[in-house]
C-alpha cells in the first residue's frame, strides 16, 4: 500500500490502515474492506476481532429510512432504549449497564454530558445528518476509552469526501404536521477533502403525557443540526482534520402530577437543548508508515434549559421555574501506533481532559465545578498464527477526586474452520463519580468512590452456507459500588451491586439474490444484588426480523418487526410491570432516474398501544414520503 492511498484513508481515530494490511497479508479482499476501528482504536478487520461488535454502514443508514441515530440503535443485539416520550430523554442499556455506563463518540470527540446526573448521554434529537456509519462495541471498554465505557462504546463516525464531487437535497414530510428537511454536499481533491450537512426537523407531535390518563395537548418540537468535517493534506506522510457539529433542540414537555401520581398535560412546560462539538487532529506517518501518530484536542458545550410559566388551564397544578444545566468537556490526546512487523501492533496513547458543570435549579444550585483526568494506555495486537489474533492492554486514570484506576483487558479471535470463528473478550471498567453526585447540594458526598465491573463474552460466528450466516453470543458482566441515591441519609453513596447476563444472537439469510433475511433475539438476565429485584426498564427478551427486498435495480421494499417483552419500571408505592409489544414498519424506495429518488414509510403499521417508560406517549401509526434530489 503507497503512502499516497494511506493518508487519503486516514481516519480521526487513528490513521492505521496499513497495520490492518500488514497484519493479515493473506486476507480475502472483501475481508479487507470489513474493517472497524472502535474495537482497537485503529483499522482492524472484523474477521479478527475479539470483540463483539455491530457495524450500521452508510447503505443501511440509508435503506432504514430512519432520520434519528436512536431509531437505528433500537434493532440493535444488546441494545435496550427507553423514551420519555417523542423527544424526551432518550436513553441506552448496553447489555442491561446502566445508560450512564455507554460511552458515545462523535468522530473521537466525547459526547457525554456532564451537567446530566449520571453523565450520560441524550440521543433523544441525534440526527443522521452527515453520518456514516455508527460502531457499536459492547462489554468493558475502558481500557481504551476510559470512565463512562463499563457497557461499552457507541461510536459515531461522519462522512469523509473523495475526489467525486457529491450534493443532495432531502425533503420529507408525514403524520403529525412532521416535516424533515436536509442537506449534504461532500468532495475533495488531492490537497483537501470535505463534507457538510444540516437537517432540520419540526412536528407538532403527540402527547408527551400518554392519553389514557385523558391527556390530548400536543408537545411538539423542532431540531436543527450542522454537521462538517474537512481534512487537508500537506504531503503524504501529514494531514489534518477539523470536525465540527451544532444542534439545538426546543421541545414540549409535561408534568408528573404529585396529587394524581401520573404524567399529565402541561401547557406551559417546554425545553432547550444547544450543543457544539469541535475536534482538531493532526495524523504523522514516519518510518514507511511504520509509526503512525495522531495528535487531537476536542472540546463539547452542552447548555440544557428546563422551564415553566406556572399554573395553567391543563389537568395539572405546578409552580413557576426555570432550570440550567451547563457543562464544558476540553480533551487533549497523543496516539502513537507502532507497526513492528507483520504480526505485531503496539498501541500506546495519552490524555487529558477536564470537565466542569453547573446548574441553576429551583431545588437548589450547583456551583460551576471542575475535574481533570490524565490517562495513559497501551494495548498489544499479534497474530501467532494466521488464524489465531488477539490483543492485551491495560490503562490507569488518574482522577483529581478520588486518585487513579486501573483496568484491563484481553481479546481473541480464533478462525477455527473456513467457515467458523471464535472470538471473546475479558476486561474490566469503571465510572468516575458525576459532578453532580460528588457536590450537588444537600445530596452530594466528595467521599464517593468510582464504580467499577468485569465482564467477558464468548461467541462464535458461523457460516451455515454461502448465504447463511448467524452470530451467537454469551455475556456477563458484575459491577460492584454502584452510587445509588440513600433514602436514610438523604446523600449519594456506593452501596448498590448489580449483575448482567444473556444471550445475543443474530442471523442472516439470502435465500434468492433479492431477499435477505435478518433475524435478531436479545435475553437479558439482570439483577440489583441490594433489592434482588430485575434492573428497570430493560426488557428479558426482544427480537427483531428485518426482510429487505430489491424488487429492481430502481425499487427496495423493507418491513421491520420488534418485539420487545416484559419490563418493569418506576411505580408508587412499587416497580410497575410494562406489557409487551409488537411493532412492525414498512418502507419503499424508488429511483425514478438517476436524480430522484422518492420514498414512504409506514410506522406502528397496526397501530399498537405500547409504553417504553410508564406514563408517556408514545406515536400510533404514522405514515411518511419524501424525495431525494441528487445534483
Amino acid at each position: 500500500m503507497s503512502k499516497k492511498c494511506f493518508s487519503r484513508t486516514a481516519l480521526s481515530i487513528t490513521p492505521a490502515l496499513l497495520a490492518s494490511a500488514l497484519l493479515s497479508t493473506q486476507q480475502s479482499v472483501a475481508a479487507q474492506n470489513d474493517i472497524v476501528v472502535t474495537a482497537n482504536r485503529m483499522e482492524t478487520p472484523l474477521s479478527q476481532t475479539g470483540s463483539s461488535i455491530t457495524v450500521i454502514t452508510s447503505d443501511a443508514i440509508a435503506n432504514s429510512q430512519k432520520s434519528s441515530v436512536v431509531e437505528l440503535l433500537r434493532t440493535v443485539p444488546g441494545l435496550s432504549v427507553s423514551q420519555a416520550g417523542t423527544h424526551g430523554v432518550a436513553s441506552v442499556f448496553m447489555r442491561g449497564a446502566e445508560s450512564g455506563h455507554t460511552k458515545v463518540l462523535i468522530d473521537g470527540i466525547t459526547a457525554n454530558d456532564p451537567a446530566d446526573g449520571n453523565r450520560a448521554f441524550n440521543f433523544a434529537h441525534l440526527s443522521l445528518v452527515n453520518i456514516d456509519r455508527i460502531e457499536i462495541l459492547r462489554g468493558p471498554q475502558s481500557t481504551l476509552y476510559g470512565s463512562d465505557a463499563m457497557g461499552g462504546v457507541i461510536n459515531i463516525i461522519t462522512k469523509k469526501g473523495l475526489r467525486t464531487t457529491e450534493a443532495n437535497l432531502n425533503a420529507e414530510a408525514g403524520s403529525f404536521a412532521t416535516f424533515n428537511q436536509s442537506a449534504n454536499l461532500a468532495g475533495g481533491s488531492d490537497a483537501i477533502n470535505y463534507s457538510f450537512g444540516i437537517n432540520h426537523t419540526k412536528t407538532d407531535g403527540i402527547s408527551a403525557a400518554t392519553t389514557q390518563n385523558g391527556n390530548g395537548e400536543r408537545d411538539g418540537s423542532e431540531n436543527t443540526t450542522l454537521s462538517t468535517r474537512v481534512g487537508i493534506i500537506i504531503n503524504d506522510q501529514l494531514d489534518f482534520d477539523f470536525i465540527g457539529r451544532w444542534q439545538h433542540a426546543t421541545y414540549d414537555l409535561d408534568d408528573y402530577d404529585n396529587t394524581t401520581y401520573a404524567f399529565m398535560d402541561d401547557l406551559n412546560h417546554t425545553a432547550d437543548d444547544k450543543q457544539q462539538m469541535i475536534r482538531l487532529a493532526a495524523n504523522l506517518a514516519l518510518f514507511e508508515d511504520r509509526w503512525l501518530q495522531t495528535w487531537g484536542a476536542s472540546f463539547t458545550r452542552n447548555n440544557r434549559v428546563d422551564q415553566d410559566a406556572g399554573s395553567d388551564t391543563a389537568q395539572i397544578t405546578d409552580i413557576a421555574f426555570r432550570d440550567e444545566f451547563s457543562s464544558r468537556t476540553l480533551k487533549a490526546d497523543w496516539q502513537n501506533t507502532l507497526i513492528l512487523n507483520t504480526t505485531n501492533t503496539l498501541i500506546t496513547g495519552i490524555e487529558t481532559g477536564t470537565e466542569e458543570a453547573s446548574t441553576l435549579n429551583h431545588f437548589g444550585d450547583l456551583p460551576k465545578h471542575r475535574i481533570t483526568t490524565n490517562s495513559f494506555y497501551i494495548q498489544d495486537s499479534v497474530q501467532p498464527i494466521e488464524q489465531l489474533n488477539g490483543t492485551i492492554g491495560a490503562r490507569i486514570d488518574d482522577n483529581e477526586e478520588f486518585g487513579s484506576e486501573t483496568t484491563y483487558r484481553v481479546t481473541l479471535s480464533y478462525q477455527a474452520l473456513d467457515s467458523t470463528r471464535l472470538f471473546g473478550s475479558y476486561g474490566t471498567g469503571f465510572k468516575a463519580p458525576t459532578v453532580f453526585q460528588l457536590y450537588a447540594p444537600t445530596y452530594g458526598n466528595s467521599q464517593l468512590n468510582a464504580e467499577t465491573s468485569t465482564g467477558f463474552d464468548a461467541g462464535i460466528e458461523q457460516n451455515i452456507t454461502r448465504s447463511a450466516i448467524i452470530t451467537l453470543t454469551y455475556f456477563n458482566n458484575e459491577f460492584d459500588d454502584l452510587i445509588s441515591y440513600d433514602y436514610v441519609q438523604s446523600r449519594y453513596l456506593n452501596i448498590t451491586q448489580a449483575s448482567t447476563s444473556g444471550l445475543e444472537t443474530q442471523a442472516q439469510y439470502q435465500p434468492i439474490e433479492a431477499l435477505t433475511i435478518t433475524i435478531g433475539y436479545t435475553y437479558t438476565d439482570t439483577e440489583n444484588k441490594q433489592n434482588h429485584q430485575r434492573l428497570l426498564r430493560r426488557p428479558q427478551h426482544q427480537a427483531n426480523l428485518d426482510l429487505a427486498f430489491q424488487y429492481d435495480e430502481r425499487t427496495f421494499f423493507n418491513v421491520d418487526t420488534r418485539y420487545i417483552g416484559q419490563r418493569d419500571d418506576y411505580g408508587y408505592p412499587s416497580a410497575i410491570a410494562l406489557d409487551d409489544y409488537i411493532l412492525v414498519n414498512l418502507r419503499m424506495s424508488h429511483q425514478l432516474n438517476p436524480r430522484v429518488k422518492v420514498f414512504g414509510k409506514l410506522e406502528n403499521l397496526f397501530d399498537e398501544d405500547y409504553e417504553e417508560i410508564k406514563g408517556y406517549g408514545t406515536q400510533g401509526t404514522g405514515a411518511y414520503v419524501g424525495a431525494t434530489l441528487s445534483l
